[in-house]
């Protein structure tokens, strides 16, 4: 039987997010966040879990010159939960072999330390930080957001073109449950569920290439990065990783494709999708598509890693989420590509079906501009449907209240197999304050 508590009602009320800036001097500023979330599902048991996080950091322009800025901070983050490590493990704070988290868990990382030279309409930036890419990034749904250790190079103000390394990762996407947040390779972050010890994995991080021009505001644009790792494991071979997408604004419509691939010697995962929006006024009408396709190219090789199908992209541990359909703020990550793996643990997803297709029906209500209200519908690969709503608020530029809530319905022979209920309910709050 579905329930919301009333401690879920009064999370929901508190749910709120908010940012600003603080000038200490006239080349040093403060910036950073405070977040409170609370999260509850209703399945075969209930799923709970309440949760702080601090994000500060302090920018400081070079005293002799302009083009020369640090920044130094982190964050912290505390949690408690009574849940299957499932949920708890989304957010960062289950270690690997607890069959439950039910008492707190506290994790603080260095999220920047880091240099930038500014040259004309170019820069480069070294050193700990948090970095924007489709298939990596902070993935800001997160306590604390990932943050990755590298040296980022980009030009341009209207065609944008970035290149990169990223060495290392730390952060609640990495698969190293027994601690997500201590900084490991981006091969071990993204391998690490796969059960193989650290010996296995080759400290192998990724390059980058980036080239964008125009945004959704200014009518037609695009983006296209590629990424490569150098083999991190024996016999997969190199991972390689491209992302692009379109879009055109005519008026109050927007249409919008995307295609995205990784491959290596083993398995391909490859999404393309499609997305039109119409504004009404104060109304916004979106309807998205996503297809998943994944192929085995040597089923032997498969084997030898402890697989029997192909594993969901690689990108998931990166903080990268780019479809169009992405509905379920804390667990969807992996829903369109398959079950939780018995034998290990629960953030490993595999493919089960090739050609499962999710879509998105979406209307947003922009009463004001302190006020968004959405509702939408969504349904992934025959398995579970999902209606979701939301509702933003805004108190002036730095607080905003964000409300989460989603009615699953699953397959009855899904949930039978799964051993949950047919129906589930999830609350989700955020309080914060951005400074």
């Amino acid at each position: 039987m579905n329930r919301i508590t009333f401690q879920a009602i009064m999370w929901m009320i508190l749910g709120v997010a908010a940012q600003a800036e603080v000038e200490l001097t006239s080349k040093t500023t403060l910036q950073g966040d405070i977040r409170a979330l609370f999260f509850q599902e209703d399945a075969a048991k209930t799923a709970q879990a309440t949760g702080v996080g601090l994000n500060a950091w302090i920018e400081q322009t070079c005293l002799f010159t302009d083009n020369l800025v640090w920044e130094i901070g982190g964050g912290v983050a505390g949690m408690a939960a009574e849940s299957d490590p499932g949920v708890a493990a989304d957010f960062g704070m289950a270690k690997a072999g607890e069959s439950a988290l039910e008492d707190s868990q506290n994790y603080g990382i260095l999220s920047r330390l880091n240099g930038r030279l500014n040259l004309g309409k170019g820069f480069v930036k070294a050193g700990y930080q948090v970095v924007e890419t489709p298939l990596a990034g902070r993935h800001d749904i997160r306590l604390i957001p990932n943050s990755f250790l590298g040296a980022v190079a980009g030009y341009g103000k209207e065609t944008k073109m970035q290149v990169g390394y990223l060495s290392h990762m730390a952060g609640s996407d990495s698969t190293r449950m027994e601690n997500p947040y201590a900084y490991h390779s981006l091969a071990d972050a993204a391998l690490g569920q796969l059960g193989l010890n650290d010996a296995a994995v080759d400290d192998k991080g990724v390059g980058l290439f980036g080239i964008s021009n125009g945004t959704e505001e200014e009518g037609g644009r695009y983006q296209f990065w590629g990424y490569l790792m150098p083999e991190p494991v024996e016999g997969l071979g190199d991972v390689r990783a491209l992302y692009l997408d379109g879009g055109l604004s005519i008026d109050n419509v927007d249409i919008a494709a995307q295609y995205i691939t990784m491959d290596n010697d083993i398995w391909m995962n490859m999404i393309m999708g499609a997305r039109l929006s119409m504004e009404f006024d104060r109304l916004e009408v979106t309807v998205a598509m996503n297809s998943y396709t994944a192929n085995i190219h040597d089923q032997t090789k498969l084997a030898a890693l402890g697989l029997s199908t192909a594993h969901a992209p690689l990108w998931y541990a990166w903080g990268g989420k780019p479809e169009f359909v992405s509905g379920e703020e804390v667990d969807g990550r992996y829903a369109n590509w398959g079950d939780a793996s018995a034998d290990t643990n629960t953030s490993t997803y595999v493919s089960e079906k090739s050609g499962s297709t999710a879509y998105m029906l979406n209307l947003l209500y922009q009463s004001s501009d302190a006020l968004s209200l959405s509702l939408g519908y969504l349904h992934y690969m025959d398995r579970v449907g999902v209606v979701q709503a939301m509702a933003e608020f805004g108190f002036g530029e730095s607080v905003s209240l964000f409300i989460l809530g989603e009615h699953k319905m699953y397959d009855k022979s899904y949930a039978e197999a799964a051993g949950i209920e047919e129906t589930a309910t999830i609350v989700e709050g955020k309080l914060g304050y951005f400074f």
